[in-house]
């Protein structure tokens, strides 16, 4: 049996709206990333909020939205 924090948002693998939705919001913002990642020449495999899969997405994080900002601001700074 995989550990809670592989399967925590499982149910984001059904074809339910609410999954669709929040893998589509999931999707944008890693997509974000990656992109300020890349254009700051940032390795893309170091572990963080927006590089986990989406079942395991912000697992054990209470404050996600402002981490999320706070890792793309970071980077878009760096990049000035």
């Amino acid at each position: 049996m995989l550990p809670y924090k592989d399967t925590c948002w499982s149910i984001l693998t059904s074809g339910h709206p609410f999954s669709l939705d929040h893998r589509a919001l999931i999707a944008r913002a890693q997509g974000r990333y990656r992109v300020a990642a890349i254009a700051d020449g940032q390795d893309l495999n170091v572990a963080n909020l927006l590089t986990s899969l989406a079942a395991r997405f912000a697992y054990g994080l209470t404050k996600v939205l402002k981490t999320a900002q706070d890792l793309i601001r970071q980077l878009d700074y760096s990049c000035l």
